[in-house]
């Protein structure tokens, strides 16, 4: 049931997919906590089913006057989910290659903030890249967000919003291509003898404490690298495998065209309203 409730705090969570629920599961503490009402909106059945908390109303419509907006629709869907409410008065997008100005285009009363989350947000981890529109939000809601984002794990301001299409393809899309080679890594276990849960925890804690390792000292990674290779050794052999199929270079382009990809989405999506 939503609240008519207007000395309540409401937060709504559209959009439940990949990113939407993780981010949800993330934040949503924050708010109960502070005693805001909350609401969770998408139309397919199974992904609202997720959400047991009994305090929290569930809905395949976006109810009106809420203070904040996390929005995690597909960018064609946007614009006519928008004319179902008023303008929410902060409104957090993940919505990939939409910028703060085309949300204002659509609630143009709204205060825009852009995030660009990764999955392993949904356990307080990975980083979140933030970009605030050019307005000034009152602190009171500014604290909350910050307070509400702060569950998603390590976040960052950038002051230029192409900053957050260039973070899509780095950190958003990076979890993607660790468990790509995380799944190679467990291939390879299993076919030297290990079983597949001893394979995983195998490269699991290994990707756990690189991770660790590279926060926490300041060497470069050729260096920390270097560190692993005894010359003429195991893992040398290795790597200079990786090298002569110039694995880093085709790293880099993929890394590229998925950043550039945003762009594009932003793109097609402006298109098909025309």
């Amino acid at each position: 049931m939503i609240s008519d409730d207007d000395s309540v705090g409401k937060c709504g969570y559209l959009g439940l997919g990949h990113m939407g629920f993780p981010v949800f599961q993330a934040s949503h503490g924050y708010f109960l906590a502070n005693k805001w009402a909350i609401f969770c909106i998408d139309r397919d059945e199974n992904r609202l089913s997720k959400i047991t908390h009994t305090s929290i109303s569930k809905s395949k419509n976006l109810p009106n006057r809420l203070e904040i907006l996390f929005l995690g629709v597909r960018p064609q869907d946007v614009r006519e989910i928008a004319k179902t409410t008023s303008d929410p008065r902060v409104v957090i997008s993940m919505v990939a290659g939409v910028t703060c100005n085309e949300i204002n285009g659509i609630w143009p009363d709204s205060h825009v903030i852009r995030i660009i989350p990764n999955t392993p947000c949904e356990y307080g981890a990975g980083i979140t890249p933030i970009f605030v529109n050019k307005i000034s939000i009152d602190n009171i809601y500014f604290k909350t967000i910050v307070g509400a984002l702060s569950g998603l794990g390590k976040i960052f301001f950038v002051s230029d919003e192409n900053m957050i299409d260039c973070a899509t393809g780095i950190s958003a899309g990076g979890p993607a291509y660790f468990m790509y080679f995380a799944e190679a890594m467990i291939e390879a276990s299993v076919s030297m003898g290990f079983s597949p849960a001893e394979a995983r925890s195998l490269v699991a804690e290994t990707i756990y404490g690189s991770g660790v390792l590279l926060k926490r000292t300041v060497k470069s990674t050729q260096i920390l690298a270097k560190e692993v290779m005894t010359p003429n050794g195991t893992t040398e052999r290795g790597v200079n495998k990786l090298r002569e199929e110039e694995l880093a270079e085709k790293l880099k382009g993929a890394l590229n065209l998925a950043s550039v990809r945003a762009t594009e989405l932003a793109l097609l999506s402006n298109r098909r309203k025309k």
